[in-house]
């Protein structure tokens, strides 16, 4: 068991705190030992969800931050938001957390990629017709403790990353020589013509100025994870 990381659900309590060892017998028990052991149980339960997960320059991830924010991208994509998280998605998805906090913050820096309050709502709305109806919005928000101003920033920073990205980082013009674009043109496995290379250089070159951005920011913060 060791190494193994496990996300857990309302409804998989029980199974979980029997992951993780804690035998919870339904017998003919008191009521006293009963509770204690719902208690010890629940109490090691809550110490998991409090564990820091990662750490980025002045702040921290717990195990249940990334969930929450697991659980809003599965209903952001249509996919099902209880389906179990495994392991590997936990750590792919922190990577990509972090990177997002980072360049958010880098945005409010240089006061980029800001949006209006009719963007705010729009999205708001987006995300909540995602629901079947009003109760199960709002189940939603119980079960996974989100205020409506901590929501909407959450549903708001990718755009303003995305926003971000095009105004600092894609608009640096890209000068790609006639040589360059012949070059690449004849080692394409699509038929392009010279103008369609040039696009297609280009598109290239500011994706490599992304990462290459990315690897500098990174470079520049603190970054800490439980498996690295």
């Amino acid at each position: 068991m060791e190494g193994r990381v496990f996300i857990f659900t309302n409804a998989y309590f029980f199974t979980s705190c029997l992951e993780l060892g804690y035998s919870i017998l339904i017998v003919k028990i008191s009521h006293i030992i009963g509770v204690g052991i719902f208690l010890y149980s629940f109490s090691a339960h809550a110490v998991l969800w409090n564990k820091v997960v990662a750490q980025y320059n002045d702040d921290v991830l717990t195990l249940w931050d990334i969930e929450r924010e697991m659980r809003v991208e599965r209903i952001k994509q249509g996919q099902p938001s209880e389906k179990e998280v495994t392991p590997n998605e936990l750590k792919e998805f922190t990577k990509k957390l972090i990177i997002d906090l980072l360049v958010r913050d880098e945005a409010k820096s240089f006061k980029l990629g800001e949006l209006t309050k009719a963007d705010e709502e729009t999205i708001y709305q987006q995300f909540k017709h995602k629901f079947k109806g009003r109760l199960e919005f709002q189940s939603f928000l119980k079960q996974y403790q989100w205020e409506e101003t901590e929501l909407k920033k959450a549903l708001m920073r990718p755009l303003i990353v995305e926003r971000f990205i095009k105004e600092k980082v894609m608009s640096v013009y890209i000068h790609v020589t006639d040589e360059e674009t012949k070059e690449f043109q004849k080692k394409s496995s699509q038929k392009l013509n010279l103008n369609q290379a040039r696009l297609e250089l280009k598109k290239i070159r500011l994706q490599e100025n992304l990462q290459d951005w990315i690897k500098r920011l990174k470079s520049r913060s603190q970054i800490k994870t439980v498996w690295e």
